[in-house]
């Protein structure tokens, strides 16, 4: 069954996705790329060495999306047709652990058992070997209301050896699933037009199938913010499960972020003592919650949907929302602004934005 949404990965500028994923890797580098569609990220095309790992044929991902509004030219050949199973069995033994990049471009999201895809990397991958991802921001997408994952949730499906995704996850995802306007995705700006991008009949049939049939239906099982993602690697490194660490992660002003992983998290996270692992499970759970704060900020800002609508209690209310968020950072500024990191400079890029925007249509309406 096709996605229920098309892909959204070309939201961002094409280039600054290339030279930010792509950093520093050589196109002599060995590469397997993970489902790449119509959209690859490093195209034998452009003289990158890449093995494509695909669910269909070139000839049988040219007839899904011809007529879909996508450039079907730019699918290449398809050198190994993944339908099911561990990634690594449908690998070949002769380049099997011997890869140099593997790439993954909105595909973990999709992936009925992420630990096992990611077990598959390990497999794959030279010692050395790197892990590029591109994943989804449920803050900028249509997951925009659904909860972020859980270690526990990535476990029960590795434990269960799920191939195909539960019929509560078809259930969720086709119900609560929205667009903006006419977006599946989004930037970093107030929100309008929010609706529904299915029905609740939808929803409980996708339910039934899952139920009653061993149908593989494409949806997002898993929903990630920045920190959160990298909560549930340390997690799963402490518990002797995985042994990628972050390495680095990129915030993109659009609806995905990145994040290159290494091995070596294993070592790392048991060498915390408990005090150290709880300080540093915290740290992250607190900035999850601050980063989903900021999609709440996005949805307040554009409730009111223009400014000549915007009741004067509601302007208050927002106005007061705006005065402290500025009062609270007012000390961190200079600090923020002489930062490189992307924790540091993030609270500032929203402040930014929320200024332009809310001076102009809040402070304008008290």
């Amino acid at each position: 069954m096709q996605r229920p949404f098309p892909r959204f990965d070309q939201w961002e500028s094409a280039v600054f996705r290339t030279e930010t994923l792509l950093a520093s890797i050589s196109r002599e580098s060995r590469i397997i790329e993970i489902g790449p569609s119509y959209n690859p990220l490093a195209p034998r095309a452009s003289g990158w060495n890449t093995t494509t790992v695909d669910h269909l044929t070139r000839e049988g991902l040219v007839a899904k999306y011809r007529g879909a509004g996508v450039d079907i030219s730019k699918i290449e050949e398809v050198d190994i047709v993944w339908s099911g199973g561990s990634l690594s069995d449908v690998v070949p033994k002769d380049p099997l652990g011997a890869f140099d990049v593997f790439i993954a471009s909105h595909v973990i999201e999709h992936t009925p058992d992420l630990v096992g895809f990611l077990k598959s990397a390990e497999t794959i991958l030279n010692s050395s070997g790197l892990v590029i991802l591109a994943i989804p921001d449920k803050r900028y997408c249509f997951d925009f209301f659904q909860p972020i994952t859980t270690t526990g949730e990535v476990l029960t499906a590795h434990a269960e050896g799920r191939s195909r995704h539960t019929p509560r996850l078809g259930y969720d995802h086709y119900a609560y699933s929205v667009a903006s306007g006419q977006q599946i995705a989004w930037g970093h700006h107030p929100l309008t037009s929010l609706r529904f991008a299915s029905d609740l009949s939808e929803a409980i049939a996708v339910f039934k199938t899952l139920e009653s049939s061993r149908e593989y239906i494409d949806m997002h099982a898993w929903r990630f913010t920045p920190s959160s993602f990298q909560l549930l690697l340390l997690e799963l490194a402490r518990l002797d499960v995985l042994d990628w660490r972050v390495e680095r992660i990129v915030e993109s002003n659009g609806c995905e972020f990145y994040a290159r992983l290494r091995r070596g998290a294993k070592v790392e996270a048991l060498a915390l003592d408990p005090a150290e692992l709880a300080s540093r499970r915290m740290g992250l759970l607190k900035q999850s919650v601050l980063e989903v704060q900021t999609q709440i900020d996005w949805l307040l800002a554009g409730d009111h949907g223009t400014a000549d609508e915007l009741s004067p209690d509601r302007a208050l209310s927002l106005a007061a929302l705006l005065r402290r968020e500025v009062n609270r950072s007012h000390g961190e500024l200079d600090a923020i602004r002489n930062s490189t990191s992307w924790r540091l400079t993030a609270p500032l890029r929203v402040i930014s934005r929320w200024l332009r925007f809310s001076v102009k249509v809040i402070i304008g309406n008290t």
